[in-house]
């Protein structure tokens, strides 16, 4: 019996060792380490980390990415969504309420969908975070009702503030503030009302530092003109869609750092001009241009001229369906002595092989004099048709001896 008691003893110590042995390495992880992995997890998730021990208590108090999601945050309600926002509002709240007063906010994320609701509690979590040197600013809100009564005005702070990174999605109405905020350098913009921009209706971007602008499906029909010049802008996409309001205005982007350009508008519905000037550090442009009811001749020359430095240009319908009134805009494209000096590789996306497709293909050829390859894409040719159209471009006339055409079927577009 004693030697059977002694055996035990002996497996308790054992297991009592090899417990000691198990190490905790993720807990001992210094807290920059931890707090970046917080930075992938929504906010929720990272409050209940606080039970798995002493070391994880009070961690989360002091992370600096705060990242909020309404859909996280499911509760029985009495809303008919099933949402409970006041519920997800004492939460945000909460966690302001409980963080250590002097640790920073590198990042700042909410995402929000219901009903209308009023955006002073917004404005609050904007304040604190700001208060906190926040970086990063990304604030997504989607309501029900897209009325007027759903806009959310944006304090002028947002902009005279500390932000690097600014993304804003939702109807926001914006202050002119933004027109000249000194330390933003990624703008990316999704369905927001611009400002009203000075007495002539004119609104001026000239931010400073920029580097990155986005502007998706924005409304700009209040506007008169707006003017992009922004100095050290390197990247500018814009997106517009032709069931918005309609405007008269022009569209200026002057930016003579600007080496990428992705621009899909609807002349006649948003603007009813758009002018490219001085961006001689271009390099790769994306143009889908229509208007209201068809382009004519002299529109798509300004573009293009507009895009002259570029070395890879991506042309995408219904820019090339254009229409031709008379054989006196046929003439000024060919009379005209301008020259694409630097272009070298051109696609055009979506080619169906009408005429007017292969007179603006024809435009290109003659006018850029070091052009390499023009790439066809299309999903309404057979294989066995591509050889043909590809005959066909070939005979066109062009200024480069060099140039090789081949066509690509792509049922994908």
């Amino acid at each position: 019996m004693k030697k059977r008691g002694k055996r035990r003893k002996r497996k308790r110590k054992k297991k009592k060792k090899s417990d000691v042995g198990v190490v905790d390495r993720i807990s001992a992880l210094p807290d920059e380490i931890l707090h970046n992995i917080f930075s992938f997890i929504d906010m929720t998730t990272i409050v209940t980390t606080s039970i798995l021990s002493k070391r994880w208590r009070h961690l989360w108090t002091s992370t600096p990415y705060l990242s909020f999601n309404s859909r996280q945050l499911y509760f029985q309600s009495k809303n008919a969504d099933g949402y409970d926002y006041m519920r997800f509002k004492q939460f945000v709240d909460n966690v302001f309420l409980r963080r250590e007063n002097s640790s920073i906010i590198y990042k700042f994320e909410v995402y929000l969908v219901g009903p209308l609701f009023s955006s002073c509690f917004l404005n609050t979590w904007l304040v604190k975070s700001l208060e906190s040197h926040v970086q990063i600013f990304d604030l997504e809100v989607h309501q029900y009702d897209h009325d007027e009564a759903a806009r959310l005005e944006l304090p002028d702070c947002l902009f005279t503030s500390e932000v690097k990174t600014l993304t804003l999605d939702g109807l926001f109405v914006i202050p002119n503030t933004m027109g000249s905020a000194a330390n933003i350098t990624s703008l990316h913009l999704l369905a927001v009302i611009l400002p009203d921009g000075n007495r002539n209706g004119e609104l001026i971007l000239s931010l400073p530092v920029l580097d990155n602008l986005k502007m998706h499906w924005c409304r700009y029909n209040h506007l008169n003109c707006l003017t992009i010049k922004c100095s050290l802008l390197k990247r500018f996409e814009m997106i517009s869609a032709s069931s918005e309001p309609f405007g008269s205005g022009i569209l200026k982007i002057h930016c003579p750092n600007l080496t990428w350009i992705n621009l899909t508008l609807c002349l006649g519905f948003i603007f009813k001009v758009c002018c490219l000037e001085n961006l001689s550090a271009l390099s790769n442009a994306h143009i889908a241009v229509s208007k209201e009811d068809e382009i004519h001749a002299q529109h798509l020359m300004e573009i293009i001229k507009g895009i002259s430095n570029v070395n890879a240009l991506t042309l995408s319908p219904p820019l090339v369906k254009c229409s031709y009134h008379s054989t006196e805009e046929v003439q000024h494209w060919e009379e005209d002595e301008f020259k694409i000096c630097r272009l070298k590789t051109v696609e055009i996306q979506n080619f169906c092989g009408i005429e007017e497709e292969f007179k603006v293909v024809e435009l290109i050829l003659k006018t850029a004099i070091c052009l390499k390859e023009v790439m066809i894409v299309t999903k309404e040719f057979t294989e066995e048709q591509l050889p043909e159209i590809e005959q066909k471009l070939s005979a066109l006339p062009h200024a480069s001896s060099s140039v090789s055409i081949r066509t690509l079927r792509n049922l994908h577009l």
